[in-house]
């Protein structure tokens, strides 16, 4: 769930959230949803903000067949990447990496750690089930009125359990 404000967003103060389904053993959806509790979405401006420019058969007019339209010219002027729009950018990097990445091959760094944790919470889940229990979340506790994001600046040094405290109950497992 991405708060407010963190991508130079031209419709205003919605929070998107993201989501990936695997469609099969090589491909997954990615489905988008967006939301403003203070008003309306202005589809057309998050279209051009987001770059998800789609045939009539949903297929991306930006893709890896077309090398995602990229501008050499846009990356010496414009951005670094020379792909209009940050979800044809975000694709492209994951499609780069061809449909199964061997991932013993990778070297991750210090700034990957919530990479590293999700996977080892992924991992714990996985145990779980596998030993026939129910993985964290089967039962939703948390409000839904409660689930959101933002996006704020504070003093360093300030935990952020002091800036967003949580019940108790809610406070998120250690990850082993």
């Amino acid at each position: 769930m991405v708060p407010p404000g963190n991508l130079g967003q031209a419709s205003g103060g919605y929070r998107i959230v993201n989501g990936w389904v695997p469609r099969d053993d090589l491909s997954t959806w990615h489905f988008q949803h967006l939301y403003n509790p203070d008003g309306p979405i202005d589809v057309a401006a998050r279209v051009e903000e987001g770059g998800l420019w789609l045939d009539a058969s949903y297929r991306k007019l930006r893709n890896r067949d077309n090398a995602y339209l990229q501008s050499r010219e846009a990356m010496r002027t414009r951005n670094y990447t020379g792909v209009e729009g940050i979800i044809t950018e975000d694709h492209m990097a994951n499609e780069s990496q061809g449909v199964i990445l061997d991932r013993t091959q990778e070297h991750l760094g210090t700034t990957d750690i919530a990479v590293i944790a999700m996977r080892r919470l992924l991992l714990r889940c996985a145990r779980l089930v596998a030993d026939g229990q129910d993985p964290p979340g089967i039962e939703a506790s948390l409000p839904f009125d409660r689930i959101t994001s933002e996006s704020a600046v504070h003093s360093a040094g300030i935990p952020w359990q002091e800036l967003c405290p949580l019940d108790a109950a809610l406070q998120p497992a250690p990850v082993s």
